[in-house]
């Protein structure tokens, strides 16, 4: 893929936060948004909008309803707290509108004016800092680690790469903590109950920190997080 010399935005990651981010900027000028994932992203996530984003999302001019087809079947959950070892389940009052992740991500992706370049496959392998003509920063192929990266600068670096963001790292911020998610579709014989359901234990050990049961149509999406 070509890339220009400069442009006025570089986003990092190409999620949700990232498209929005995106999407304000190319009000600024050009933007060029690089996700390290190819096109449809697939990516380890529940596919849940809290009430928040839900609001954000009303609000954005132009973006319209979120279509049908991304959301899955119950359309609504409702978080429920599971204490395995205490045998407790316990419905709160969060509610989500329940989405189809790689739908939705490329639902946003499509609200994306001309002014903005995708680039998925792209990864920022380095930050070289601050020069006359605004931050300069390597990319790269990010499933051909040998082939050449090259260097562009920007005006402004925005990083929504998760936790192990490369943005955040060259930042003098505080880091998240790392974490592994692992997950998969398991086909339902029977209905389950409309609730994105979250374990707790203790018993798994230490580096386990949750996991969760979501209703997607006649599948339930089942996953845990680790904290190596």
């Amino acid at each position: 893929m070509l890339y220009a010399e400069h442009y006025t935005t570089l986003v990092v990651g190409a999620g949700p936060s990232g498209v929005m981010a995106a999407y304000q900027a190319s009000k600024a000028g050009d933007v060029l948004l690089i996700d390290a994932l190819p096109r449809p992203r697939e990516k380890s996530c529940g596919g849940m909008l809290n009430e928040y984003s839900q609001s954000f999302l009303k609000g954005q001019e132009g973006l319209g309803e979120i279509p049908e087809e991304v959301i899955c079947e119950p359309d609504q959950l409702t978080f429920r707290f599971v204490d395995w070892d205490r045998s407790i389940r316990k419905a709160s009052t969060l509610h989500f509108v329940n989405v189809n992740r790689q739908g939705f991500d490329e639902w946003l992706l499509g609200i994306l004016p001309d002014t903005v370049t995708i680039a998925p496959s792209t990864r920022l392998t380095d930050i070289i800092g601050n020069e006359e003509n605004g931050v300069a920063v390597r990319i790269g192929d990010a499933d051909d680690t040998q082939a050449p990266a090259m260097t562009v600068t920007c005006d402004y670096l925005i990083g929504c790469d998760g936790p192990r963001s490369t943005v955040r790292r060259h930042l003098p911020v505080s880091q998240l903590s790392l974490y592994k998610t692992l997950q998969d579709y398991i086909p339902l014989t029977q209905e389950i109950e409309p609730y994105f359901d979250c374990l707790y234990t203790k018993s798994l050990g230490p580096t386990y920190g949750y996991g969760y049961v979501v209703p997607k149509g006649d599948h339930a999406l089942v996953g845990s997080v680790f904290y190596p």
